[in-house]
């Protein structure tokens, strides 16, 4: 629905793709009796584009896996973090709207400004052209490996390790309906530097330190904010208890409801 990431897609075949889910979803929506969407950031967009508003709907979260949620509540104001290697983790497909490759430019910059940093980047690459845009930017900033490390597949159950064994998360796509991956983010109990775009904010309220994808001045700005924060314990528990929240026994309950 937000046609203008298509632009950045070349393959005619992908936006073809694109093109038959449209027409499919929208042939779908319009003869429903009710709709149920997962974010009110899909809500307004979707019926704007569609004209369905007149067509009974709710909104009603997924949920996320009690593997994520974390119970630990860790002092974060003890920690010298703008002065150590701080280690970010980033969990994501690779994607034209992902936005990897500016990410890991704030954070070469950001090394190269003095900061001990250094990135995690997890997810498959579901468009071969931004797989290889990713590459080369990490074979341009960081040819030796020294500070960033991709990992294609990770098994979804063992994703929660990963975020244990890293000091924060950034989240930097621009393009979603309702972001999963940054709600398990924000149930790690992690700080989380994250892309300013709706529907992100509907979820993270004020739990984030927010930029602008598309600009990697911005990144950088946000992940010093996180750096430089000292006490940011006040914005990882907030996002914990609205995880609490969307635990799936909950949702699902509302999902049969509606």
């Amino acid at each position: 629905y937000e046609k203008k990431f298509w632009k950045e897609i070349k393959s005619i075949k992908e936006k073809l793709k694109l093109w038959i889910n449209y027409k499919r979803q929208e042939k779908c929506f319009k003869s429903a009796s009710g709709i149920i969407f997962i974010s009110k950031y899909a809500k307004k967009f979707v019926t704007n584009e569609l004209e369905i508003a007149d067509i009974p709907n709710k909104v009603v979260h997924h949920g996320v896996s009690s593997l994520f949620i974390t119970k630990k509540k860790e002092n974060f104001k003890s920690q010298n973090r703008i002065n150590r290697n701080f280690k970010f983790i980033y969990v994501s497909t690779v994607h034209v709207y992902k936005n990897q490759w500016n990410v890991i430019e704030a954070i070469w910059k950001l090394r190269k400004s003095g900061i001990k940093i250094s990135l995690t980047l997890v997810g498959p690459i579901i468009y071969p052209p931004s797989g290889i845009k990713l590459y080369t930017k990490m074979k341009e900033k960081d040819p030796d490996g020294k500070f960033i490390k991709y990992i294609p597949e990770v098994p979804h159950e063992k994703l929660p390790k990963y975020y244990s064994s890293h000091d924060a998360v950034i989240y930097a796509s621009s393009c979603e309906n309702m972001p999963n991956i940054l709600i398990e983010s924000m149930a790690s109990g992690l700080p989380i530097a994250c892309s300013d775009k709706e529907p992100m904010p509907e979820f993270l309220k004020t739990g984030g330190y927010y930029f602008d994808a598309d600009s990697i001045d911005s990144i950088m700005q946000a992940v010093i904010k996180l750096l430089k924060d000292k006490n940011p314990t006040k914005k990882t528990n907030q996002n914990i208890a609205e995880v609490e929240k969307l635990k799936w026994v909950e949702t699902s309950k509302k999902t049969f409801r509606n």
